[in-house]
């Protein structure tokens, strides 16, 4: 059996100190404090180490990862990959680095900023690194770069049929999320699902950038709630809520509040902390009327619930404007049909003339 990686650290010494240089001329900037020991030698020399531990590693490797410091951060975020590895930590640039810990945590540190402790529980970090690909830049930036070009690169790359566009930062509230259907309330007690007023809360979480944006309806339900019976993540709607998630009203009801109050939960999982949706505490923001809306939307801001029929069905508006004296809105409905549909390429889902009686109650969440 490979011997564990146990004592790996940036600090110990893998290779010889390197000889002592002329100061770089003043019109070139270091790309590490002269002294240091080069960030991409010693991830080549760990990467080198830990393939010869367990050659196994390298056939998870994909081919976009171009150098060492990619493929380790990739070895690190991947359980399966990292299982027997023990713990370690090496370099990611000049000053950052990734700790694997023994309980299967990562650690991100970078100078400026608070580590990043992520569970790794969901894997969420292993879901950008997969699904965001060009990680050429990877060697020559800092770990709060790259998470803000990986959620960028992953949001704009990902198929995802609702919503507006990412911004290119992390933290942006404007994420696009692919919609899930609703299950239609029934009186079969083995039949599980979320309903309207459920789902349009997904929807407004997903457009936070506070889950990943493309959980599918079960997907959501087996890791937050424990409507199947099962607990997913520690962040999670618990039994008193299933069954509002399910339309029924006999139980705690998935009201503004209670969609804010989960969505602070949510700000201390991992997925929000990768697009910095974890920043700032999220309160409800009530919007008068449709003119309002469409500012919210114009000013780059995340979905919208309404409601139909004067509270007889919920959904989420992901962007209103105003065209030749007419205002559209589109619907991002999990009732109609999911994955919103678009009746030609570059067409907006759900878009719609909007109706008075038919788009009521319009309230966001937003954050401190």
């Amino acid at each position: 059996m490979p011997r564990p990686i146990a004592r790996l650290t940036v600090d110990e010494p893998l290779l010889p100190p390197p000889p002592v240089q002329p100061p770089p001329p003043r019109d070139r900037v270091e790309a590490f404090p002269r002294g240091a020991r080069d960030p991409g030698a010693e991830a080549a020399a760990t990467l080198a180490r830990l393939l010869e531990l367990k050659p196994s590693l390298a056939d998870g490797l994909p081919a976009h990862l171009a150098g060492p410091q990619a493929k380790l951060l990739y070895v690190a975020a991947h359980r399966e990959l990292s299982k027997g590895l023990g713990a370690f930590s090496v370099p990611i640039g000049a000053h950052d680095s990734v700790r694997l810990q023994p309980d299967g945590r990562l650690a991100l540190s970078s100078p400026g900023a608070p580590t990043l402790h992520l569970d790794n529980r969901h894997e969420d970090l292993a879901r950008l690194l997969d699904e965001a690909h060009g990680y050429e830049a990877l060697e020559a930036t800092t770990i709060d770069a790259l998470l803000r070009d990986a959620v960028h690169r992953f949001y704009v790359v990902g198929a995802f049929d609702g919503g507006g566009a990412a911004l290119n930062e992390r933290g942006g509230r404007a994420f696009t999320y692919a919609t899930i259907q609703q299950v239609l309330v029934s009186a079969d007690p083995t039949q599980r699902g979320l309903e309207c007023l459920a789902s349009a809360a997904v929807h407004l979480w997903k457009s936070m950038g506070l889950v990943p944006p493309g959980l599918s309806r079960e997907e959501f339900e087996r890791r937050f709630t424990s409507i199947h019976g099962d607990r997913g993540g520690v962040a999670r709607l618990g039994p008193e809520f299933n069954r509002t998630l399910r339309g029924g009203r006999s139980e705690v009801r998935l009201d503004a509040a209670a969609t804010a109050a989960f969505a602070n939960t949510l700000r201390g999982d991992d997925w929000a902390k990768l697009t910095g949706a974890s920043q700032g505490r999220y309160f409800v923001r009530s919007l008068p009327g449709i003119d309002a809306v469409v500012k919210h939307f114009d000013q780059g801001g995340a979905g919208v619930r309404t409601s139909w029929a004067d509270g007889g069905h919920y959904f989420v508006l992901s962007g209103a404007r105003e065209k030749d004296g007419v205002i559209f809105v589109n619907e991002d409905d999990s009732l109609r049909g999911a994955p919103a549909s678009r009746s030609s390429e570059g067409d907006e889902p759900y878009s719609a003339p909007y109706e008075e009686g038919s788009h009521t109650r319009f309230w966001t969440l937003d954050r401190s």
